[in-house]
């Protein structure tokens, strides 16, 4: 049996972690969430093809994971990009 218990961080991000009856805890950390193409578009501020035409030509290097044949963006992984494309 599974059992769920959330937590709330002071920034609003969430944790949750299941246990299941052996006491094994697994942890889902909500702090660096996974954005699909349109939510990491949005957050860059460009246009969803643009997201995808560079990950296509790797124009920039913004990691991405794949499941299955759905493409996803880590939150930090954007902020990486944008600290690297910031002049200073």
């Amino acid at each position: 049996m599974l059992s769920k218990d959330q937590t709330t961080f002071e920034d609003g991000s969430n944790q949750t972690s299941i246990h299941n009856n052996e006491s094994d805890e697994v942890q889902l950390n909500n702090r660096d969430p996974l954005l699909n193409t349109v939510e990491a578009a949005s957050y860059l501020g460009i246009y969803p093809h643009t997201l995808d035409v560079w990950r296509c030509t790797r124009r920039y290097k913004i990691s991405y994971v794949k499941v299955g044949r759905l493409v996803r963006y880590r939150k930090s992984a954007l902020d990486e990009f944008l600290n690297r494309q910031t002049v200073r």
